[in-house]
């Protein structure tokens, strides 16, 4: 049992809090018996597991045995002072990050892609993933500027679909959508004034762009859209969040074109 906070363990899970120690490292961590749970079951590569000396989640400790994954347990005085939430459930695991080439989607011959330009807020990221995921999307591609798919709130957010769903992070989007308009039909979400979203042209290879909450999408990679669609909305609501605006637009895509492909 680690009883310091001053072991290099623990002093490797406190840098990974930072954007700038996942990227140095090339790691994250998760927290809680359920994502990790998930994690194990998608054979995501775990480098190893924490939990506290009080922590009494039996059938996880023996799933973490059985696939002799490397643990440790810790005080729980330490293990608070290392956890991300406000209530910790006394369990996180360290894993290496996936290395994803974004020119990888080039070769899908049948595709939905949600395409992702520098929305910033982690939790309106997490939950984009987990729609993209539950609407059968192929991936997503997060331009420069999008808050990092590891940062813990896109994690929790997210609710395991991280591990599903192939994520493309800090994408030069310009460069990539020039390159992927050759191969596939690029949409663009508006608040107002582009084709109703049930109306919009869907092909083989469909992409679907959410700006920036409070910018919506530059100009730079509107260049790069074929089309502009929009949410119709009969109400007196401005906007909507840009979480669940993308939510009805690809459950919207996904309906017909999973009714023709």
């Amino acid at each position: 049992m680690i009883i310091s906070d001053g072991n290099p363990r623990i002093k490797l899970v406190r840098s990974l809090a930072s954007s700038h120690g996942r990227k140095k490292s090339g790691l994250y961590f998760i927290e809680g018996a359920k994502l990790i749970e998930e994690a194990i079951k998608a054979n995501e590569d775990i480098l190893f597991i924490v939990y506290s000396s009080d922590f009494g989640d039996s059938t996880l400790l023996k799933l973490i045995i059985d696939r002799d994954i490397d643990n440790f347990s810790v005080l729980p005085d330490v293990f608070v002072n290392i956890a991300d939430t406000a209530t910790p459930q006394g369990v996180l695991a360290v894993l290496k990050q996936q290395q994803r080439d974004w020119h990888e989607i080039m070769m899908l011959e049948h595709c939905l892609l949600l395409v992702l330009d520098a929305v910033q807020d982690p939790g309106n990221v997490g939950t984009m993933i987990r729609t993209a995921d539950a609407m059968g999307f192929s991936a997503v591609i997060a331009g420069r500027g999008t808050a990092d798919q590891y940062n813990p709130k896109v994690l929790r957010a997210a609710m395991g679909s991280s591990f599903h769903m192939p994520v493309y992070n800090d994408v030069p989007l310009p460069e990539a959508l020039t390159e992927l308009m050759e191969r596939v039909s690029v949409l663009a979400a508006v608040p107002r004034g582009g084709i109703d979203i049930d109306e919009a042209p869907l092909a083989d290879r469909t992409a679907i762009i959410i700006g920036n909450e409070a910018r919506g999408i530059s100009d730079k990679v509107m260049d790069n859209a074929a089309y502009t669609v929009s949410i119709g909305m009969p109400g007196r609501a401005e906007s909507l969040n840009a979480s669940i605006a993308a939510g009805i637009i690809m459950y919207e895509i996904s309906r017909r074109w999973y009714s023709t492909n």
